[in-house]
């Protein structure tokens, strides 16, 4: 049984959250044989928070390319804390479950009320695709209009609002949805056996006190084996490397200066975990900027040979 880990992150406010637990997520899936994907920027929306609805695309992406296995995703504020659990063993059994996440501590608990932050979701069970099409159909309800107003956080639905909603008007989900408080010992909450979340909460939003909690966090489940926040300090020309990198694909494929947001998007992705430099140069090639360029290109020297002719 291999398991397909996945995280995602803007491209600048939570991106150095992410290259610092996705170390965890990576080791941890290279350890076991499973597998990581990662992907910083915006699946579908226009500010930064939207990213948020990154997993809902990302994970739509498998079932339509006929991926039916486990998938685990983690936001950028998870890690993977016990590098030795049997995650394998812990799954074996479970066939007939297709969604598992912590609840949360509502008295008296809703089965329907989780932590979308970490989740293990069955893409081979028919319920877990009949969550995540509901779960697809309410964002997509959500217009590019509001999106486009929605530039603070939760200004319209957001996917652990629209998750809760999906589920609770889908009773018949309950006995395939492991949501109860056991979980919790597994995934999310601070003394959790596999995957812990720092969440805002912890610090009322103070992003350099998680960040630091996070590190030494990270610290602790990778033994020390882990670039630190600040590596890009001591590293410079790491940093520089990606930078000439990204500046040579546009200015060779594209013909041009590379735009300030897809230059930052572009850097961002050659230092996350998981993420190999040529991608990038896939993700140009598959552009449709470069597929114009190319047929006008085409276009202009087959009328050149023509008129040679």
């Amino acid at each position: 049984m291999n398991v397909l880990f996945l995280q995602t992150a803007d491209s600048t406010r939570y991106a150095p959250m992410l290259r610092l637990t996705g170390q965890t997520v990576q080791a941890y899936a290279s350890r076991h044989g499973h597998s990581y994907n990662s992907f910083l920027g915006i699946k579908r929306g226009f500010h930064p928070w939207h990213a948020v609805y990154n997993r809902i695309e990302m994970l739509t992406s498998l079932m339509v390319e006929g991926y039916t296995g486990w998938a685990v995703y983690l936001d950028a504020d998870s890690y993977i804390h016990g590098q030795d659990f049997d995650l394998r063993a812990y799954l074996a059994g479970k066939e007939n479950i297709a969604f598992i996440a912590a609840p949360d501590l509502a008295d008296p608990p809703l089965w329907w009320r989780i932590n979308d932050g970490v989740f293990a979701i069955n893409l081979g069970h028919p319920m877990a695709v009949r969550i995540l099409l509901r779960w697809r159909a309410a964002f997509h309800a959500i217009s590019d209009d509001e999106l486009r107003r929605a530039e603070k956080w939760a200004a319209v639905p957001s996917d652990q609002m629209l998750l809760h909603e999906c589920l609770r008007n889908m009773p018949e989900a309950e006995s395939a949805c492991l949501t109860t408080r056991d979980v919790c010992g597994v995934l999310n909450y601070a003394h959790a056996a596999f995957i812990r979340q720092v969440l805002r909460a912890v610090t009322n939003d103070d992003m350099d006190k998680r960040m630091a909690i996070i590190e030494a966090a990270v610290a602790e489940a990778m033994g020390g084996a882990f670039t630190p926040l600040n590596a890009a300090a001591t590293a410079p020309d790491r940093r520089q490397e990606a930078e000439d990198y990204v500046n040579a694909l546009y200015q060779l494929l594209l013909l041009r200066e590379p735009d300030p947001e897809g230059f930052a998007h572009a850097v961002a992705n050659c230092g996350t975990p998981g993420h190999s430099w040529a991608d990038e140069l896939r993700a140009l090639l598959g552009s449709g900027e470069f597929r114009a360029k190319t047929q006008a290109f085409l276009a202009h020297y087959e009328r050149g040979g023509a008129n040679r002719g």
